[in-house]
Order: C-alpha cells, then sequence, then structure tokens
C-alpha cells in the first residue's frame, strides 16, 4: 500500500510557476538572517581590502609619495586654470558696462511723438532698464562740445539737422536678445530711422572667454589623461610586486573581481591624496596672491565672493582625482590580472 501511495504521488504533476517560483525561492533564501549576513560579509571584505591598500601604500611610502606629489602637481594646472578664469569672468561680469542702444528717429518725427514711443518701449519689453530721451536740441549742443565747434556757428542753422534719439539700457540681456528688440523696433514702429547697438566690447569679451573655456577643457583633459596613466603604470608595478600572492589566492578560488579590489583602492586613495595635495598647493598660492587681490578689489570697489566656488571647486578636485585613480587602478588590474594564472 505505501508502495502504491508512494507511486501515485511521484505521478501527481505540480504546477510550476516558471520566472515567478524562481524570484520566490530567490527571495526565500534572502531571509533577513541571510541577507544581513551576506551584506556583513561583503562589507567586511572591502574593510579588509582598504587596510591592505592603505598597508601597501604605508610599505613604500617615499615612492607613494613621489606618485602623490606628481599627481597634486598635475591637478593644480586645471584646478589653478579654473581658479583663475573664474575670478576673471567674475571681475569682468562686474566691469561689464551696461549695453546701450541708441534709437535715432526720422527728422519728421516730433519731439511729442518721440517721448510717447520711449514710454511705450520702457512698459513693452523686459530686458529694457531705462530709456534716456534725448531732443536734437541737446544733441546738436553735445555735438558742438564734443567737436569744439564755435556756438557761433549754430545761430546760422535755420534748420536743426539732427533727429531725435533715445538711448535704451538693457537688463540680463545677451546678444540675441540685444538683437531681436532691435529687429523688432525695426518692424514695429516706422517712425525708427536707425539703431545704434553698443555690443562690440561684450562681443569680444565673450569670444575671449569662450577661448578660455576650450583650452581650459583642452587642459583638462590632458592633465587628467596622465593622471590615469600615471596610476595605472603605478598599479601594474605594485601588481607584478604581489604576483606570487596573487597566484596563491587564485589557487585558493579567488576570482579576478577579488583579487582586482584591494588595487582600485590602491588607485582611488593616490588619486585622492593626490587631490589633497592639490588643494594644500592652490591654498598656498591664493596666500601669495591674496594682499595684491585684496588692494586690486579694493581700489576699483569691487567686492566678489569666493566661498561658494572654494567649496565647490574643492569638492570637484577631491571627487574627481579619486575617480581618476580609481580609473587608472581598474585599466591596469583588468589588464594584466588576467594574464597572471596559477
Amino acid at each position: 500500500m505505501a508502495e502504491r501511495q508512494l507511486g501515485r504521488e511521484s505521478n501527481v504533476v505540480r504546477p510550476s510557476y516558471g520566472g515567478w517560483g524562481r524570484v520566490k525561492r530567490a527571495v526565500v533564501n534572502l531571509a533577513p538572517e541571510k541577507f544581513r549576513l551576506i551584506l556583513k560579509r561583503y562589507v567586511l571584505a572591502h574593510q579588509r581590502h582598504c587596510s591592505e591598500s592603505v598597508d601597501a601604500l604605508m610599505h613604500q611610502p617615499l615612492g607613494n609619495l613621489l606618485i602623490v606629489l606628481i599627481l597634486g602637481i598635475t591637478l593644480s594646472l586645471p584646478a589653478g586654470t579654473y581658479l583663475v578664469f573664474s575670478q576673471a569672468f567674475q571681475l569682468g561680469r562686474l566691469i561689464e558696462p551696461a549695453p546701450k542702444m541708441t534709437v535715432f528717429f526720422k527728422t519728421n518725427v516730433s519731439r511729442v511723438q518721440a517721448q510717447a514711443l520711449t514710454h511705450d518701449w520702457v512698459s513693452s519689453f523686459d530686458r529694457i532698464e531705462s530709456v534716456e530721451f534725448i531732443d536734437n536740441g541737446q544733441g546738436l549742443k553735445d555735438f558742438t562740445e564734443a567737436v569744439n565747434l564755435d556756438p557761433e556757428l549754430l545761430e546760422h542753422l535755420q534748420i536743426n539737422p539732427l533727429p531725435h534719439k533715445a538711448v535704451i539700457r538693457l537688463v540680463n540681456w545677451s546678444s540675441e536678445q540685444a538683437k531681436d528688440i532691435q529687429e523688432h523696433l525695426y518692424q514695429q514702429y516706422d517712425s525708427v530711422d536707425w539703431i545704434q547697438l553698443d555690443l562690440v566690447w561684450m562681443q569680444r569679451f565673450q569670444a575671449l572667454l569662450e577661448l578660455f573655456s576650450k583650452f581650459f577643457w583642452v587642459l583638462t583633459w590632458a592633465l587628467g589623461m596622465v593622471v590615469i596613466l600615471t596610476v595605472s603604470n603605478t598599479i601594474r608595478l605594485a601588481i607584478e610586486d604581489r604576483r606570487q600572492e596573487i597566484v596563491v589566492s587564485k589557487l585558493v578560488g579567488a576570482t579576478n573581481a577579488f583579487v582586482r579590489r584591494p588595487f582600485l583602492y590602491h588607485g582611488c586613495f593616490l588619486g585622492l591624496f593626490g587631490g589633497i595635495f592639490t588643494l594644500l598647493l592652490l591654498k598656498l598660492a591664493e596666500l601669495y596672491i591674496a594682499k595684491p587681490f585684496a588692494f586690486l578689489l579694493e581700489a576699483y570697489a569691487f567686492d566678489v565672493s569666493t566661498d561658494q566656488w572654494r567649496w565647490a571647486l574643492s569638492l570637484t578636485v577631491l571627487v574627481g582625482a579619486s575617480f581618476l585613480g580609481l580609473v587608472g587602478a581598474w585599466l591596469a588590474a583588468r589588464r594584466h590580472l588576467v594574464d597572471i594564472e596559477p
């Protein structure tokens, strides 16, 4: 009877849950206790590999110190360039004159009509900060003073040949927006004869900043590759120095990922210490030029805030240097660990 019952039970087709059944079994296997145990092992492994990388740094202090100095000096070039360009950009924004747009009316437009149009422009355009109306009488007087003409010559003029004009000052503007306002005035107002847009200085300044920006990124990419290659070569030498230890680890079942982890920490720490040395060099340079820079700001009554970009630059340097060191270590470990087999 027992054998018959067992045979019937063996012939029963049990329902298959497919992918959901596998997910359910995985969830059961990852009970909170097991998950905490796996996480604990993972954290302990990383702690051990992190301490191993620190011991490797301390094992050869002079050589690693030289590498850190090289990385710090290399990274200080793009960081210092960014520092100088950011200060130049802020100073350029402070000394930047407000762009002016001079609108000349047609000679047949009366003073009252021209003044009414100027009041309408202030309320019609958000980018216009103010409009200064200058009638043709004042314009002729200013012209006479500018070219040193004899005022008695004006008495022989029966008709003033100069038109009325309006000087428009823009706010929160860009070159494209200023040109759009210029085109709109030409198209919508027949009384406008000619518009002179004073953007030459600002266009030159923006072109210079764009050139500096491209130079900065070229320098950053080039020196970033230098950092990666330097760390990669250092990690390659470290791998060769620990070849026998790597062979023994692979004999007992260690994977390439497991063996690679201490070298990744090694490269990351090299980059991090190089970034710290970079910030130290920048601080020394800042202290060296602090007095003349403060005197320059005081002479021109400039107020430049440096706290915001200082923290942002420090964080960017530390994170970027650590990332570059990690990339260099990963490239070296991925290339050379595969060749080491027991």
